[in-house]
Formats: C-alpha cells, sequence, structure tokens
C-alpha cells in the first residue's frame, strides 16, 4: 500500500476515487494542483507527455464537474 501511495497513484478520473464528489463538495474557485506520481510511467512517456496526460486528465475532470454544479447536481 505504501508503495501503491508514493510511487503509483492514478491521474484523475483513472483511479477509484469519486473526485467529482468531492471536489463538488468545496466552494468553486480553489487552487488545484495535481500529484500523480506514476513511476511505472516514467520510462514509457516523456515527462511532457506525462505532463500532458495529466492535464488532460484534470481538464475531464473540471469539465464534469462544471457540467454537474450547472446542472444543480454539485
Amino acid at each position: 500500500m505504501i508503495h501503491q501511495t508514493r510511487n503509483e497513484q492514478a491521474f484523475p478520473g483513472e483511479g477509484n476515487l469519486d473526485l467529482v464528489a468531492m471536489l463538488g463538495a468545496l466552494p468553486a474557485g480553489l487552487a488545484l494542483s495535481l500529484e500523480a506520481p506514476i513511476q511505472s510511467l516514467a520510462t514509457a512517456l516523456t515527462p511532457v507527455e506525462r505532463a500532458r496526460h495529466g492535464r488532460a486528465a484534470i481538464d475531464a475532470l473540471l469539465a464534469t464537474l462544471a457540467q454537474l454544479r450547472t446542472e444543480g447536481r454539485a
């Protein structure tokens, strides 16, 4: 479990946590940061590719959250 937490986290939307629900409970407009240490991707993707993947994942998560807030469901 410690190895998983430190070295193999998932990008937003790819793991088991309901991040949309968690973020939906917070006020809109808070600053967020992305931390996703994924050691297995370190040799498969360049740092730029990993950053792009992370950015796409967080953009998708925030788009889903925005849509749910627009509909009054978050």
